[in-house]
């Protein structure tokens, strides 16, 4: 068998770690696939290239290590620009994969391992960064590039665009969330091909949290949060939401004592929780005060995003798929918020 070396670029905009000269790094193992992943700074190489800059020369060299000349000049670095040519990246996941060649794919760019792969840890920095993860575009390699250089590839475009991303914040991966987005990445590649609702309603979650950084307006974007939250723990029952804040106020506590005051967060008769809020906005309420949502939307993403995270790192066997999703998370939260310290 023949041996197969990939690689995937893919540079990341608006982002840091929470120190300098940190790097998020993992590999290991799957399906026959051995991966190795980065995602670290390496400067201003893209401007180096399109402006001659000598001052990034030794960045650009490095990065690029191992494509030729044509492959610089015609399928990367033209391209590595936002719709509107701003940001430029600086940081880059890079993620190289080394296999035996599958039957089949002795012409192209990529392999059945790769794809989820790469999936996975952008869903897992995703979640674990704290303003999400902004990136264009995904440029795919094999080696040795001089054969394989005309052969099929795959470039796939963003889950959201590049251009909104100049009215966010930086989003940080802090160096204490490494191996928590480690575990949610391995999580998320152990039950990538699972068929159940647990599967299904975790992914269609993911799905909204993302699609919630293609939106502008804060009361927009609260929504979205509200029926991810709604999705994961409220049974289709009329005035079932003071249950769905029980249920995710005990599955994000950490010590018992927490639970009733996110609870009251999600549920409670304040002008300010955040269902009043939802009904406020998706009603299309005159009253509504913008200034609220602005200031409660942090922590609703907060809870949200924790509780999805959580429910991807469900350990197998937990959940039985062939019964009801809602009864069986209640279940397993009641038995995990049992467990907790009190305090």
């Amino acid at each position: 068998m023949t041996e197969m070396n990939l690689r995937i670029i893919i540079p990341i905009f608006k982002f840091k770690f929470d120190g300098a000269d940190k790097e998020f790094s993992h590999e290991g193992e799957y399906d026959g696939a051995e991966y190795n992943i980065s995602l670290k700074h390496h400067g201003q190489v893209s401007l180096a290239y399109l402006n001659g800059d000598e001052e990034f020369k030794s960045n650009y060299e490095t990065f690029m290590e191992g494509l030729d000349e044509r492959t610089r000049q015609d399928n990367y670095y033209s391209k590595q620009r936002s719709l509107f040519t701003l940001p430029i990246a600086e940081y880059f996941l890079i993620i190289k994969v080394k296999q035996e060649e599958p039957q089949g794919y002795e012409d192209i760019k990529t392999s059945p391992q790769i794809k989820p792969i790469k999936n996975c840890i952008l869903e897992a920095l995703h979640l674990h960064c704290s303003n999400g993860l902004y990136y264009e575009k995904t440029y795919h390699y094999r080696f040795p590039v001089e054969y394989y250089e005309n052969k099929s590839s795959i470039t796939n475009p963003a889950p959201f665009h590049v251009r909104y991303v100049m009215q966010e914040n930086d989003s940080i991966l802090k160096q204490e969330e490494f191996e928590n987005c480690r575990k949610t990445f391995s999580s998320l590649l152990k039950n990538i091909y699972i068929k159940s609702p647990l599967k299904n309603i975790t992914y269609l979650g993911y799905s909204y949290h993302r699609t919630s950084f293609n939106l502008v307006e804060v009361p927009h974007k609260f929504l979205i949060f509200m029926v991810i939250f709604e999705l994961l723990f409220k049974k289709e029952k009329k005035g079932n939401s003071s249950q769905a804040a029980i249920r995710i106020s005990k599955l994000i506590s950490k010590v018992k004592s927490d639970q009733k005051k996110i609870q009251k967060e999600f549920f409670d008769n304040a002008p300010d929780c955040f269902c009043t809020i939802r009904n406020q906005i998706a009603h299309g309420d005159p009253n509504l005060n913008t200034n609220i949502v602005e200031l409660k939307y942090p922590l609703l993403y907060k809870y949200v995003t924790e509780a999805v995270i959580k429910i991807v790192g469900i350990p197998s066997g937990k959940i039985n798929h062939t019964k009801d999703y809602y009864d069986e998370i209640h279940r397993y939260i009641t038995s995990y918020f049992n467990r907790l310290p009190s305090r």
